[in-house]
């Protein structure tokens, strides 16, 4: 049987879908839009269906075939013929190692017919089956097809590989330039026969979903996306198919009991589902450590900073032995039993003896410590590696600040970390992790082979390094200017920073909010920055009443900047401020009920304006918020009613704040 005798209409030209199927078409932005900007969006859509339809954990592209479109045209066996032998050769391309994570090197104006094969993982492992999917790129008339293939020998035991095409389930994106038009049409007979396999198999889009979701996407990607743009899948260091198939596996076995028995008083959800991700990242890449490098026992581990300590739990009882290390003990740390090594003390990157004999070293969200892991890891042994997750912005001995402008703040870090490990000797690698948190790149430093003299070098290039970014902190923030300055203070970083003078945290964090903060000195900023509200709205309100013809409206003042508030206090009273509650801006969010900030501006909160939605709150747990606002209604004194010209804008009855001693009550 021919595979595209189902699909084709016209012979003149056999890339043309049968059939008067479902379709639907949306206008492109003539000013936006181009052939060149319309591929780049479908190359998002072809190697990163993920970012969209959240089913879907990845697509594998392990074959293509390029065809010259004359052949195609001449020959109608011929894109049949050319099929046919990419999936008898599917098992060998897909056991291959190389994936393809790029589309770049072709040219969206070439006379080419390109094929790929893929395979699209579901999210859900142990539910689901993954899929396979013949995709066609017909450049000259930008039309892309998406074919779903089928197996016929598969069983529950062996899922086979594909060798038919399902008809049902192929649709097209095709784009016409003279009208602008990116138009989606579907088989004649999409959803009406699913595909039989013996196990559950990810399902291909909803028809609504592809017209509702799918086309105004492509859409509004084509119209906003830069064309310099490199659009690519990118490469994971571990099997992504593995990773997927552990991190069921570990779901099943630990989410369930610790996102119902949490103790802490962080999100279980987030937390949960992030240590699970990362310890099914950690379990696949030690496996394929030991199966290329044929060692026959489980890696060792330090987890430095490990907080809750799930990481560790999970690490230990998938048959890992180590240990997590952490400054303050949690309260969960007593639900997970002997089995499970944790310990509380202070972290000193000069004093290693607690990581004598380990393999690898681990920094998930480590903080300050982030940037010492990968010095800590060389000093250990010559043979360990580590693994970090970067998320709060820390130097050696500073917050971390970036000096490339043309990046971001967090890409900054990367590239500093990544530097920190090259600097000690690593093969680092990065990877982008599938987990619930936006700090999701991670480091993988493999170790280079170096002979004894050369880590005697090595470690002098390292206190170099180190000592020359504390002595950047030490000029920006001190009067060195002279060579002789910079001397000698690049002598004491040298001694100060080699790993033996690391300051930890404190084991009990001060508190840095208002409550530390005199109460009258409260009043006194509060007063102030709401009598020059007032001020800046008093034309504005002159001018509304005078228009309706009434002094009755309530009075919102105008907007000032934080710059202008902060212009109302002298030094001292802002240094206060800074030490004890983060500053002037943090003060005023605390003071919620009465000020709102938008941006650089800050204004007072209009309680008669605000939508239900906003009163009601727009959260998740909705129930519990409801509860916590009955706890506190009329519990404290209003403070426009006690010191507002006009008063509260809410009648008394609808103001969760007291109005007048008569009206308050003791809190439940």
């Amino acid at each position: 049987m021919s595979y595209f005798n189902t699909i084709i209409m016209d012979e003149s030209d056999p890339l043309t879908l049968l059939g008067d199927g479902q379709h639907s078409t949306l206008l492109l932005d003539y000013n936006k839009s181009s052939r060149e900007k319309l591929w780049k969006a479908l190359q998002i859509w072809i190697l990163k269906p993920h970012v969209l339809d959240r089913r879907i954990l990845s697509r594998l592209i392990f074959s293509q075939k390029v065809l010259a479109r004359s052949e195609v045209k001449e020959d109608a066996g011929y894109l049949d013929r050319s099929i046919q032998r990419m999936l008898s050769e599917c098992m060998a391309a897909e056991m291959s190692e190389h994936t393809i994570t790029d589309l770049s090197q072709f040219d969206a104006d070439a006379p080419r017919v390109l094929l790929l094969l893929s395979k699209v993982l579901p999210r859900q492992t142990e539910h689901l089956r993954a899929c396979y999917e013949l995709i066609i790129i017909d450049f000259k008339l930008t039309e892309v097809f998406f074919i779903r293939l089928v197996s016929s020998t598969t069983t529950p035991a062996a899922p086979g590989y594909p060798d038919d095409i399902n008809q049902s389930w192929s649709y097209k994106l095709s784009f016409n330039p003279r009208e602008q038009q990116l138009k989606l049409s579907l088989s004649p007979f999409y959803e009406i026969c699913h595909p039989v396999t013996a196990l559950p198999v990810l399902t291909p889009p909803t028809q609504k979903w592809l017209f509702d979701t799918l086309l105004p996407k492509l859409v509004k990607w084509t119209n906003e996306v830069d064309p310099e743009t490199q659009i690519s899948a990118r490469r994971s260091i571990v099997s992504i198919q593995q990773y997927s198939s552990v991190r069921e596996h570990l779901k099943m076995k630990y989410a369930q009991r610790f996102i119902q028995n949490w103790t802490e008083n962080t999100d279980p959800q987030k937390f949960v589902f992030e240590d699970i991700s990362i310890a099914a990242y950690l379990l696949v890449l030690w496996e394929e450590e030991r199966q290329r490098g044929q060692i026959p026992d489980k890696q060792s581990f330090v987890d430095l900073g490990c907080g809750n300590g799930l990481l560790v739990h999970i690490l230990n009882s998938e048959g890992h032995p180590g240990k997590g290390i952490d400054l303050r003990k949690r309260r969960i740390w007593d639900t997970y039993g002997p089995k499970t090594h944790l310990e509380e003390h202070a972290i000193d990157p000069g004093d290693l003896g607690n990581l004598q004999g380990y393999d690898w070293l681990i920094g998930n969200h480590s903080d300050e410590l982030t940037p010492w892991i990968p010095v800590m890891a060389f000093r250990s042994s010559e043979n360990t590696r580590y693994f970090v997750l970067p998320c709060c912005f820390y130097d050696f001995d500073r917050k971390y600040m970036k000096n490339d402008s043309k990046v971001t703040q967090y890409r900054s870090y990367l590239n500093f970390v990544l530097e920190v490990g090259n600097t000690c000797g690593y093969n680092v690698q990065e990877d982008s992790m599938r987990i619930p948190s936006t700090k999701r790149i991670c480091h993988v430093g493999f170790k280079t082979k170096d002979l004894p003299d050369n880590r005697n070098e090595r470690e002098e290039a390292i206190q170099d390094y180190i000592a020359e970014r504390c002595l950047l902190t030490a000029m920006e923030s001190t009067a060195i200017h002279t060579d002789q300055d910079i001397s000698a203070a690049s002598s004491e970083m040298l001694a100060r920073h080699s790993g033996t003078n690391f300051e930890p945290r404190q084991r009990v964090e001060p508190v840095r909010n208002c409550s530390r903060l005199d109460e009258s000195l409260k009043k006194m900023i509060i007063a102030r920055v709401f009598k020059a509200v007032m001020d800046a709205g008093k034309t504005d309100h002159v001018q509304e009443a005078k228009r309706l013809k009434t002094e009755t409206r309530w009075q919102r003042g105008g907007i000032i900047t934080i710059s202008e508030a902060a212009g109302l206090f002298d030094k001292e009273t802002l240094g206060r401020l800074k030490s004890e509650c983060g500053g002037l801006k943090t003060l005023l969010k605390n003071f919620y009920p009465v000020f709102l900030l938008k941006g650089d501006g800050i204004q007072l909160r209009d309680w008669a304006n605000l939508e239900t939605s906003q009163l009601q709150g727009n959260t998740k747990n909705r129930a519990k918020e409801q509860a916590k606002r009955e706890e506190r209604f009329k519990t404290k004194l209003c403070w426009f009613y006690l010191h507002h010209l006009d008063g509260c804008p809410r009648l008394i009855t609808n103001c969760p704040f007291a109005h007048g001693e008569e009206d308050l009550r003791k809190p439940l």
